[in-house]
């Protein structure tokens, strides 16, 4: 078995690093490193997919790696288009190095994952000192003591543990173990077959708190596209962007087509009940908001809608709709899994000050009456918001803001000039207010919004009282994708 030599390898190896560098003068190397600390989970959250680029020399599988570009170049492009760099460091069969790793570290400002196969404190002290800041954990090869002790070693030496894992059992582990990363191996390290059915099948018993990974065999838009679909926050990329002369040009594309493969997101706002949810996970949009608003038609509690998106696909993330909110609110919907918290009603300082109070990035509404109202709002500074709702002069109203002539008037030219800036901070530029499958279109040809938020406008009367219509839902959808390209 492949994996019962690499670990053999990996044993028979062991002492000879040892007696270049005792363990106890590695630990104190560990200890002492002072280079800077780079968030490996921090970097692949996020509202788009996260990419971990991959440098290898070679495989089991593969044989050697005929790289088109140098190491250099190599990391060069990853620093423009990537969210953390994966190095391998095993050296029999992939021809790995720690020397690769520290020269990479002095290379980039991306967080670094050691992926090797990790069997002795040794590694772990050995990681932090060459400069990683994550390890791999590899259930198939780790008992539950090992896979509890390393976990707890990796955190106590400032390191993210990445836990991989095949099938179910190993899921199992991982899940007990409470791991906050968790990676599916596409790749039967027994056999190095590949499987993409492998996430789809493990990504069902993944809580959404947690950080899934899909690695190997991932080389097409289609693999990408399949796994999104799957709920995987992040890629692990290795042999597509070894052997690509311009490995940036990939990851671009693969995350200028996240999110419905289209250049603008679909939220659906105003979720109250079951069957909306069954249409949310059949159409396949991006995001779900459930108004916490009492003085709303579409008010549902905190408990109702934790238990309403707990039957919620994966991959569609949860937005807590909120009016003005108090603390204690804010905590509620911080404990109760909430992806995103959208807060109306309030001035950008109050704003910066309930996204201080809370871990949830925050959208902040804005009510649209005329264009110098915009301007006021573009003079604002946002430190802490990630993303601005523009929406009517009334909230929940149905009506837009008045965009709907040919895009060249005041308000049109004001709004689109607050994008750019937007666009310029990194903020999410959100276009809600009176939306539907008739002028979405319209819409994103005039403001290229990133998020496209609707709620009445695919609401349709049943038994007396408005729901959300999948017909409606999956027209809207479809307007939607006519765009891309905009």
């Amino acid at each position: 078995m492949i994996l019962d030599q690499i670990v053999s390898d990996k044993k028979r190896r062991l002492p000879e690093h040892k007696r270049r560098i005792p363990e106890q003068e590695m630990r104190k190397l560990a200890e002492a490193y002072e280079g800077s600390h780079h968030d490996f989970k921090g970097a692949l959250e996020g509202d788009v997919i996260s990419i971990i680029g991959e440098f290898k020399k070679a495989s089991p599988s593969l044989g050697k790696i005929k790289s088109k570009i140098n190491l250099l170049d190599r990391i060069e492009e990853y620093n423009a288009s990537v969210d953390a760099i994966s190095c391998l460091t095993e050296e029999d069969h992939f021809d790995g190095s720690t020397a690769y790793l520290e020269q990479i570290r002095q290379m980039t400002d991306l967080p670094i994952l050691r992926k090797d196969f990790m069997i002795d404190p040794y590694q772990f002290y050995e990681a932090r000192a060459i400069g990683a800041d994550a390890v791999l954990l590899i259930a198939a090869i780790l008992d539950d003591v090992q896979m509890h002790g390393f976990y707890q070693l990796a955190g106590e030496l400032g390191l993210d543990a990445l836990v991989e894992v095949h099938d179910e059992a190993e899921m199992e582990r991982a899940l007990k173990l409470d791991a906050k990363i968790i990676g599916v191996n596409n790749r039967n390290l027994k056999d190095f077959s590949i499987d993409l059915q492998t996430t789809e099948r493990l990504s069902r018993m993944v809580p959404q708190e947690k950080l899934l990974v899909a690695e190997s065999g991932i080389v097409s838009d289609e693999d990408v596209e399949f796994l999104k679909a799957c709920g995987v926050n992040a890629f692990l990329i290795g042999r597509a962007f070894m052997e690509a002369e311009h490995p940036g040009e990939v990851a671009a594309r693969w995350k200028q087509r996240e999110g419905g493969w289209t250049l603008t997101k679909i939220k659906i706002c105003g979720i109250t009940g079951e069957d909306e949810i069954a249409a949310l996970n059949e159409t396949g949009v991006d995001y779900a908001g459930f108004v916490l608003y009492e003085k709303s038609k579409r008010y549902v509690t905190v408990q109702k809608a934790r238990q309403l998106f707990g039957k919620l696909n994966k991959g569609i993330r949860k937005v807590a709709v909120t009016v003005a909110p108090e603390r204690a609110l804010i905590e509620d919907i911080g404990r109760a899994g909430f992806d995103l918290l959208q807060v109306h009603g309030v001035d950008a300082a109050e704003a910066e000050r309930i996204a201080a109070q809370t871990k949830l990035p925050v959208w902040l509404a804005v009510n649209l009456r005329d264009p110098a109202e915009i301007r006021r709002w573009r003079r604002e500074e946002y430190h802490r918001i990630a993303g601005i709702v523009l929406d009517a002069g009334a909230y929940g109203s149905g009506k837009t803001f008045g965009w709907e002539q040919d895009g060249q008037d005041e308000m049109c030219c004001a709004v689109r000039a607050f994008r750019e800036k937007l666009l310029a901070e990194g903020l999410t530029f959100v276009l809600a207010g009176g939306l539907n499958a008739e002028n979405v279109a319209e819409g994103i040809r005039i403001f290229a919004p990133d998020v496209a938020d609707v709620s009445s406008g695919v609401e349709t009367l049943c038994d007396g009282t408005m729901a959300k219509s999948i017909i409606k839902i999956k027209e809207f959808k479809k307007s939607v994708q006519k765009t891309e390209g905009v």
